[in-house]
């Protein structure tokens, strides 16, 4: 009897499958006649699925694992998304679909399309096994991501991203960067633990900052920190808050293009108006132009510098009871049932 490629531990993996090989018998892979006929996928050199197996990233990951050799594992990007990292989609910014990353050591395989191996010098202790796919681990797999960034900004994006899922802390970022030999990339994983922000949530927010940052050369502002009033009510979280200046800053994407939330976004600018604070919305024709970007910031900060009302009624200061979230030893330190709670509101997913 023919039977199907095993899934992969579907009580935590539904959905995945294996590739295998072909087999004449049609007990363990298709036959020669299955392939043919198109009921199956060509995955990599020799390796197969069903046709109908939904190539979602995942998947890919699972594919491109298929091949490696008895010592390596997925890295990069992949092994951050299959650790849970849900910024890490997998796709380049013109739509392509990037390699899954492989780490093999001095060992050699067949390049394919579909993965990038590297052979990189790979520590045994950096060899993880998560829910059935070899791994690098989380620190190896994120320093690979960053030194093969193409920028210190895009690497700065990884780490806070990383951090957003709580797969790493800037502190342990800095510990591993100051461990690191020269070289190629050093650079990105030093400037990424110097500039990350744990409690970044998105990467446009993290291109708003680093313009703030590094081209206007104003000092780090606060992410995503709640405001209260003076009697401890919760005003609003804005995505970047200039305490000096009483100024908040909105990135605001397509999600916001809608009726509703246009409306919830006006009546929380009334709000935060009606208590001395600037807020200035940044969309995305703004973000294609850093230069511009960087004098409109500018004008914001001197303007609400200059408007600003001597006598503050709100705060940063949580009022007893506010369980804080805004670093990545916090979160971890949530229960399930409060990660529910306190951080079901953001909008983080692949993309």
């Amino acid at each position: 009897m023919e039977s199907l490629p095993r899934a992969l531990r579907d009580d935590v993996r539904p959905g995945l499958v294996r590739p295998v090989r072909r087999d004449p018998t049609g007990r363990a892979g298709p036959t020669d006649r299955q392939v043919r006929s198109g009921k199956y996928r060509r995955t990599s050199q020799g390796l197969y699925v069903p046709a109908d197996v939904e190539l979602t990233r995942e998947q890919r990951i699972v594919e491109a694992a298929a091949v490696l050799p008895s010592y390596g594992g997925v890295t990069g990007w992949a092994a951050l998304a299959w650790a849970g990292g849900s910024w890490f989609s997998g796709v380049e910014a013109d739509g392509t679909k990037a390699p899954v990353p492989l780490a093999i050591g001095p060992r050699k395989i067949r390049q394919q399309a579909s993965m990038l191996v590297t052979a990189d010098t790979l520590p045994p202790d950096h060899v993880v096994e998560l829910d059935g796919l070899p791994m690098t681990s989380i620190m190896w797999s994120l320093a690979w991501e960053l030194r093969h960034a193409p920028n210190a900004r895009r690497a700065v994006g990884i780490a806070d991203m990383a951090a957003y899922s709580d797969l790493v802390s800037r502190s342990e970022l800095q510990a591993w960067a100051a461990d690191m030999l020269p070289q190629t990339g050093v650079d990105n994983v030093r400037a990424a633990a110097e500039m990350m922000d744990e409690n970044s949530w998105s990467w446009q927010e993290t291109a708003l900052r680093l313009v703030w940052m590094l081209d206007v050369g104003l000092d780090r502002p606060l992410s995503n920190r709640a405001i209260f009033d003076l009697h401890g009510r919760h005003l609003a979280t804005c995505d970047l808050l200039d305490v000096e200046a009483a100024l908040v800053i909105e990135y605001n994407g397509k999600l916001h293009d809608v009726a509703v939330r246009r409306r919830i976004d006006e009546a929380r600018e009334e709000l935060l108006r009606n208590h001395g604070i600037t807020m200035l919305t940044v969309v995305d024709r703004h973000m294609q132009d850093r230069a511009a970007l960087a004098e409109i910031l500018e004008d914001a900060r001197a303007e609400a510098l200059r408007s600003a009302p001597a006598q503050r009624t709100w705060t940063i200061e949580a009022p007893p009871g506010w369980t804080p979230t805004g670093t990545v030893a916090q979160r971890r330190a949530l229960t399930d049932v409060q990660r529910a709670r306190l951080l079901g509101h953001r909008t983080g997913a692949a993309a």
